[in-house]
């Protein structure tokens, strides 16, 4: 307790510089390390020789019901053991009838879908199992009365699919997490927003799309084996106090999530084209302290960040569910992964869920990187650890001024 107060202590004091922040780290590791001394122990060797005349302690058996045998058991040949995608999930047990219940009440064919919802309910079909695509047009039923402006995603088979996911193949769950969805995109005019930042950023004429080129900390590294583009970013080079205090906050949030829509368009697009769904993008966040070859003030910005990601975390895990398979975070060092942990309570499970933490040497991750991206050419600052390769990483980042 000592030690989570002392640091949540310099997370929430932010006028606290490196030199005050010492103390409370200092406090903090004192106190995990005499947690960790003055912890309960099992008894030792000489204990349990000890303890072994006492009576042994008796150990209640509670009697379980025997199923009763199926026709496939009793006989001398037994059922073939389904696939691991067919093998259900302890919350849908008896998903099969349910589904089967929903469905006849109203007749999937009679859903009046544009030529492009149809191209991908048939895309759907031919990518999931039986079960699965049960799931996904029971949903498109229980979303059957959003048909106003701006529910378009309300009848699009993928997107019903990557809320489905989301939900573990929960139906309710996903279809009143989609209508919030699409509730808050309305309120905030997501698509709105979006299109006019990314022709503001694309034109560069305005002071804040300058500040914001100036200081990009993203960028596509390039195509990966599903086609989709793989996103770098450079979280260890990021301002996140400079760009709230030149920017604001809803600015910054706003980028953020212009981004993932971004990506979300483009797992579509390339969805359709390919014919097949797929899992998401790839993301690689660089968290690593390069000193004299990054940006200053490393620590202080890391500790900014911390308190950030959590704030945007949530929209983003709420919103955009399953458009991220997999987060490469590179270069960590023992003082990352201490922030990591102390973020992860803030952080919403699915993202944690998909972020593997490497250290600081490219061998960790070189060859999976490469798996990753066949046949592309990836920078020498993510292959080797040479000065000259690491000061020429990229996006470079900076201090806002």
């Amino acid at each position: 307790l000592v030690g989570s107060g002392a640091i949540a202590w310099t997370f929430l004091d932010k006028r606290m510089n490196n030199a005050q922040a010492v103390f409370p780290w200092t406090l903090a590791v004192f106190a995990f390390v005499f947690a960790f001394v003055a912890r309960p122990r099992s008894p030792s060797l000489k204990d349990r020789e000890i303890c072994e005349d006492d009576p042994p302690v008796p150990v209640p058996v509670v009697p379980r019901p025997v199923p009763a045998r199926s026709e496939a058991e009793d006989s001398d040949e037994m059922p073939p053991k389904p696939s691991p995608r067919e093998m259900p999930k302890p919350k849908d047990l008896n998903v099969e009838e349910e589904v089967a219940d929903e469905v006849k009440k109203e007749d999937p064919g009679t859903f009046t879908c544009t030529e492009e919802e149809d191209n991908e309910w048939t895309i759907v079909e031919k990518s999931v199992d039986p079960t699965e695509m049960r799931l996904a047009l029971w949903l498109r039923q229980r979303l059957r009365d959003m048909t106003g402006p701006g529910t378009d995603m309300a009848r699009q088979p993928l997107e019903l699919l990557r809320f489905l996911r989301a939900c573990r193949g929960d139906v309710p769950e996903a279809a009143e997490m989609l209508r919030r969805s699409i509730s808050w995109r309305g309120d905030r005019g997501i698509e709105e927003k979006h299109k006019s930042w990314t022709a503001e950023l694309d034109a560069g004429s305005t002071p804040r799309a300058k500040k914001v080129l100036e200081h990009a900390v993203h960028a596509i590294l390039g195509r990966d084996r599903l086609g989709l583009p793989v996103y770098i970013f450079r979280w260890s080079v990021f301002d996140i106090d400079g760009a709230e205090k030149t920017l604001g906050s809803e600015v910054v949030c706003q980028i953020i999530l212009s981004i993932h829509e971004q990506v979300a368009n483009e797992l579509r697009r390339q969805a359709l084209e390919s014919g097949s769904v797929l899992p998401g993008a790839l993301f690689i966040w660089d968290i690593g302290d390069y000193g004299k070859l990054g940006v200053p003030n490393w620590h202080k910005r890391m500790l900014a960040l911390v308190r950030f990601l959590p704030r945007i975390s949530s929209h983003i895990e709420a919103n955009y569910p399953e458009v991220v398979r997999k987060i490469m975070v590179i270069r960590s060092s023992h003082m990352t992964k201490l922030l990591y942990r102390a973020a992860s309570p803030f952080l919403p499970e699915g993202t944690l869920r998909k972020c593997r933490l490497y250290g600081w040497y490219a061998k960790e991750w070189r060859h999976e990187l490469e798996s990753e991206m066949p046949g592309v050419s990836i920078p020498g600052w993510l292959r080797c650890e040479r000065k000259e390769d690491l000061a020429n990483a990229t996006p470079k980042g900076g201090i806002y001024v």
